[in-house]
């Protein structure tokens, strides 16, 4: 809403002065005011916040991530019940690779040799047509680092594709798109979204919208131990606050489940109540 009120504002005073009043005589947006814009903290789906979930069907926060465990749940389900999407979902769970991001992959932005991807375009919807622009962040073109097993999946992912190729016949749909339908018609973003939607309502996990896949990834690289400079740059953010302002709050909670782990190793005769 911020953001679209100062696009407003910004074309109502530029109408004002380029029009020497006669469109506009006075910017109305300069009169509105809105509440605080800052963005809701990401929040982790534990035990406690599965269980209120469970039994109010209330989020502890608009912006949820899956636990380590959790996404492993959903990756095999995916796997087994959504052949088709489950290589595009795998890369955004690991990578944190946005949804437009994705649906625009080339197949020469993804080098399997030297086991990175670069960042360039995306496939984004207004209304449901599909708009292709450069790639929205201002830190330039992200360069994204890919660990063995993203590779394996990603392999297997070619390999599965010129299959459908093969069977296709004449009726593949050609493109340099790379992650693609069974017929090689690339994939519609909001396709994506809801295809992700009923995979999650089907596998019984606590809910996450797409976008929190890229929350998700940040995760998974705090609880690897990466720095916030590290998940900065994979995720393309152009500020080093915006990235740490934003984990904080699973930062905190992943230290603390950290802690409960620890705590539980340590082999005990009887176990003082909570």
């Amino acid at each position: 809403m911020h953001r679209i009120l100062a696009t407003l504002r910004k074309a109502l005073n530029d109408a004002r002065r380029l029009y020497h009043h006669q469109l506009v005589d006075h910017n109305p947006a300069e009169s509105v005011d809105l509440r605080s814009g800052t963005p809701p903290k990401p929040r982790l789906w534990t035990v406690a916040a599965v269980n209120r979930w469970r039994h109010t069907g209330r989020r502890p926060s608009p912006v949820m991530v899956w636990t380590p465990s959790q996404v492993g749940q959903f990756l095999d389900y995916a796997e087994a019940h959504d052949p088709e999407l489950s290589a595009l979902l795998n890369l955004a769970v690991h990578r944190g690779p946005r949804r437009g991001e994705l649906a625009g992959l080339h197949d020469y932005d993804v080098d399997l040799t030297t086991g990175e991807l670069t960042i360039t375009e995306q496939r984004t919807s207004v209304g449901y047509t599909v708009i292709e622009k450069e790639v929205k962040s201002a830190a330039g073109d992200p360069v994204v680092p890919l660990a063995e097993e993203t590779l394996t999946v990603l392999r297997a992912y070619l390999a599965r594709r010129a299959g459908w190729k093969l069977a296709a016949g004449p009726r593949w749909h050609d493109s340099d798109i790379f992650f693609v339908r069974r017929d090689g018609r690339p994939w519609h973003p909001e396709l994506i979204t809801a295809r992700f939607d009923r995979l999650v309502a089907a596998s019984g996990l606590p809910p996450v919208r797409f976008h929190d896949l890229r929350h998700t990834a940040a995760t998974l690289m705090l609880a690897a131990g990466a720095s916030i400079k590290e998940i900065q740059d994979t995720l393309g953010h152009a500020s080093y606050k915006l990235t740490a302002d934003t984990y904080t709050s699973v930062l905190h909670e992943l230290k603390r489940a950290t802690a409960e782990a620890t705590t539980k190793l340590i082999p005990r005769r009887h176990r003082t109540a909570a």
